[in-house]
């Protein structure tokens, strides 16, 4: 991480929803910043609207946030979970403003380039965590169709792109899913830097309905109540 250019006004974490790692190494970027008690602005694909609710609770102008009743937290696509509602906690202890950068746009393309315009609007350094594909900086043809990811907006001389390769283990999209091996594979074109974790362990979904836990004597997540 120490190569990574600290300058750079945009910072683009690419990951695969509903890793609780994401979060350590979001965290990793950051502290750099705090311990040089720079201005810095964290992003996060979740719905520009929330910005203004998050940011009072992070100025403390509000005590409480109830991350419960936003609606796309129903999605339950990793996006959102108990880990990052501690997260944000951790923000807010460090006065972190944060952009929530998400927008809801008829197509794919649309959609990107809408949150590239609203990742500029943020004043200083911003590091913004997002779903790989939209991480790229380079366009990308996917079953013959044309992608402009929201990187590929930025200007190019100060944006890094780093990408999170996840060497194994499981992840909460919907439901506990095994990333497979080879699963990204050619999927590195538009990436400056990688960052490995050998083994990505399921974030928790804001509601209850998280029935599993991982068990040690059987080697893999099973129901919450079931024993060896």
């Amino acid at each position: 991480m120490k190569r990574i250019p600290a300058s750079k006004k945009f910072l683009l974490i690419g990951e695969i929803h509903g890793v609780r790692e994401n979060l350590d190494i979001l965290k990793c970027f950051i502290i750099p910043h705090l311990a040089k008690k720079k201005k810095i602005t964290v992003g996060f694909e979740w719905p520009a609207r929330l910005s203004q609710e998050i940011n009072d609770y992070i100025s403390g102008k509000t005590k409480k946030i109830f991350p419960r009743k936003w609606k796309f937290a129903h999605n339950r696509d990793g996006r959102i979970s108990k880990e990052h509602v501690q997260f944000l906690s951790w923000l807010r202890k460090n006065k972190i403003t944060v952009l929530c950068f998400d927008e809801s746009l008829r197509s794919w393309n649309e959609r990107d380039r809408a949150m590239a315009q609203n990742l500029q609007k943020a004043s200083g350094n911003i590091i913004a965590i997002t779903g790989n594909l939209h991480a790229r900086k380079r366009k990308f043809v996917l079953d013959k169709e044309k992608f402009v990811p929201l990187a590929s907006w930025l200007p190019p001389k100060q944006t890094v792109a780093i990408k999170i390769n996840y060497l194994g283990g499981k992840f909460y999209n919907h439901r506990i899913q095994t990333i497979k091996r080879g699963l990204e594979k050619g999927s590195e074109a538009g990436f400056d830097y990688f960052c490995e974790v050998k083994e990505a362990h399921p974030v928790h979904p804001l509601d209850d309905r998280y029935p599993f836990r991982y068990n040690v004597a059987y080697g893999k997540y099973l129901l919450s109540d079931h024993r060896p």
